[in-house]
């Protein structure tokens, strides 16, 4: 028997491209310190003295500089979040499986920042309450999610693998493994990993 393709999603879409902004180009080194920035008031204060005044005085920037590129700090917890993890999308593997397993892994080692976890606690817990939150991290969430996606569907049909829980679930419970292991204050076995990763795929 042929194993099964994985279906199309509409997450496999991809984003739409946002509007050009006029004006003077901004600073890639600027823009940098701003999410630093905003990741470590966040990580410190929560969402309660998560302010535009404290990034910017954190950053070395103007208010009018901050407000060129978020219209609130809500904005900038989603980019900053998102920037963390830009390069987990693993290239190069040539089995779902190993490809699950380094995406995994690189996830692991975003991690690794100790801003990163806190600020995430913190976000989630603020997505029950602010849906604007909610609604820029989940659409970031779904942009990185359906580069995996499409990554996997390039791939040749592999024996065995019939990704039968479909993909979103199964990073669902990769990302929960690794979350798991972050308050645990414990690291992943990759042994473990993999087979884990072979059960949910087969």
């Amino acid at each position: 028997m042929a194993p099964a393709k994985i279906q199309q999603s509409p997450l496999a879409e991809p984003p739409a491209k946002a509007p050009a902004v006029m004006g003077r180009p901004r600073s890639p080194e600027t823009n940098a310190r701003m999410l630093r920035a905003t990741l470590e008031v966040l990580a410190e204060r929560g969402f309660s003295g998560l302010t535009v005044n404290e990034i910017c005085t954190r950053a070395g920037v103007s208010r009018t500089t901050f407000y060129r590129r978020w219209p609130d700090p809500s904005d900038a917890v989603a980019e900053a979040i998102t920037d963390a993890f830009h390069d987990v999308t693993v290239r190069g593997a040539d089995h779902p499986a190993d490809y699950l397993v380094q995406y995994t892994l690189a996830i692991e080692e975003v991690y690794a920042d100790p801003l990163i976890a806190p600020s995430i606690g913190f976000a989630v817990g603020e997505m029950r309450a602010n849906p604007r939150v909610a609604d820029t991290v989940q659409s970031q969430v779904r942009v990185r999610r359906a580069e995996v996606r499409r990554y996997l569907e390039a791939m040749p049909p592999t024996p065995g693998v019939t990704f039968g829980l479909g993909v979103d679930i199964v990073l669902e419970i990769v990302s929960g493994m690794v979350w798991s292991a972050v308050v645990s204050h414990a690291r992943l076995d990759h042994k473990m990993l993999r087979a884990v990763i072979d059960r949910l795929i087969a």
